[in-house]
């Protein structure tokens, strides 16, 4: 008899639990659950929910969980944790996929000389840096996906006004200062052009395109050929001052201002002469193009930081956004990265009309920011200090403040996998994986 009852007690709350439904002891009913997923690079991290631990690690996958919201703990030893609330719902999984951990290691001292002045390539797989030592500066390079430093150049004197000029494809830079004028092949940097000599020293926007060097000067661009000789290529109608330029295709883009307004243009090759194809006006100031990505061309008013997306057809202004210091590219998510004194945000440059998203704000003091590899994550430097920031805005975004001070400035390099910092103008590095 006892059997029996017990079967037939038991039997349908079998039945329902197996159906995913569970008894909410607050709630006073039963309720159909939720699923759960974690995963984790790297795996084998321990879960906490609601502060108790579970007995497997991750990767993860908990069913039958009641509706609620849950404090989801992520720990490893050696590793900055994770944490966030997330609301678990009735026969729906929750997941969290791209969940980063980022190791905690001691920093290393790659350069114990001060460092004067560093540029890091747009793609972050270089660093140019320039040093004083025994009253002299020295020209180092520093691979960042291999480690590897190499003095470049060195000619007994201090540089005046360094500056680095890089290809966009990071496969040589310029070495400009007021009485140098070097190009260097990043894979042979040994085999270095120098050019200190040369007429192009006194030339300005000096830039790379298709392995070439182009200077303007006097409202004329020209090219530096094999040679060492130079060949005109485009001067400014009469009456137009050109500023600056850049190559795509067969189109040239130039920036010129007359007595009246600021103008860009769009001008294409036919029968070996640029053409004028279109201009667009733009306001007054003093317009620097930063370069063409995915048919929109990034423009900046340096004496404001106002930037401009313009579409390459000169049809219309996409975007625009007022104090933008800097900008970095997600090249694989199509993704820009816009960064202010007190703003990160970022915009899809497949958009027609980019949205811009909001990451974080800041009273002041934002200095610097990249995107890491996955996407889902951004590095940023506010007062000094390095922030890892996740885009998930489930919650609220999660934020790691890294253990490093007094951070001047800093980059990753391409995989995300090494951040190199400048601290009292030394450069060092740490690892973020383990």
């Amino acid at each position: 008899m006892l059997f029996i009852i017990t079967f037939l007690v038991g039997a349908p709350l079998l039945i329902i639990y197996t159906a995913g439904y569970r008894y909410n002891i607050k709630k006073g009913q039963v309720q159909r659950t939720g699923a759960l997923v974690l995963e984790t690079e790297p795996s084998r991290a321990s879960v906490k929910l609601n502060n108790e631990y579970l007995p497997s690690s991750t990767p993860i996958r908990l069913n039958n969980i009641l509706p609620d919201e849950y404090l989801i703990t992520i720990e490893k030893e050696g590793f900055y944790s994770w944490e966030k609330t997330l609301d678990i719902r009735s026969q729906q999984t929750t997941f969290a996929e791209d969940v980063i951990l980022f190791a905690k290691k001691a920093p290393e001292v790659i350069m114990e000389s001060e460092i004067s002045m560093i540029e890091f390539s747009p793609r972050n797989r270089y660093a140019v840096f320039v040093t004083n030592d025994f009253e002299q500066d020295y020209l180092y390079m520093l691979n960042l996906d291999n480690g590897k430093l190499t003095l470049i150049y060195n000619d007994n004197r201090v540089f005046v006004d360094p500056r680095i000029v890089w290809s966009s494809d990071e496969s040589r830079f310029l070495f400009k200062t007021a009485k140098n004028l070097i190009v260097v092949p990043t894979k042979f940097p040994k085999n270095s052009d120098d050019l200190s000599l040369h007429i192009f020293r006194s030339y300005k926007n000096l830039k790379f395109y298709n392995d070439k060097l182009y200077g303007l000067d006097n409202n004329r661009i020209s090219v530096l050929l094999d040679n060492d000789q130079y060949e005109l290529v485009y001067r400014s109608a009469q009456g137009n001052v050109t500023t600056d330029f850049l190559f795509q295709g067969d189109d040239l883009y130039t920036v010129a201002r007359n007595s009246n307004h600021n103008i860009i243009s769009k001008l294409t090759m036919k029968d070996d002469r640029y053409e004028l194809n279109k201009t667009i006006e733009l306001n007054e100031g003093n317009y620097k193009i930063i370069g063409i990505y995915y048919g929109k061309i990034a423009l900046t008013n340096i004496d404001n930081d106002n930037f401009y997306l313009i579409d390459s057809e000169l049809n219309k202004v996409a975007f625009q956004k007022n104090s933008v210091e800097n900008i970095d590219i997600h090249y694989q998510k199509n993704l820009m990265l816009l960064q202010s004194n007190q703003e990160v945000s970022y915009i899809n440059l497949l958009d027609s009309e980019p949205k811009e998203n909001t990451v974080t704000r800041y009273s002041a003091g934002l200095s610097n920011a990249f995107w890491h590899e996955s996407s889902n994550y951004i590095f940023a430097l506010q007062d000094e200090k390095v922030h890892v920031i996740e885009l998930d805005n489930r919650d609220s975004k999660f934020v790691i403040t890294l253990e490093l001070d007094d951070v001047e400035e800093f980059a990753v390099d391409n995989s995300s996998e090494v951040l190199y910092y400048l601290q009292d103008s030394v450069l060092s590095s740490v690892e973020m994986v383990d």
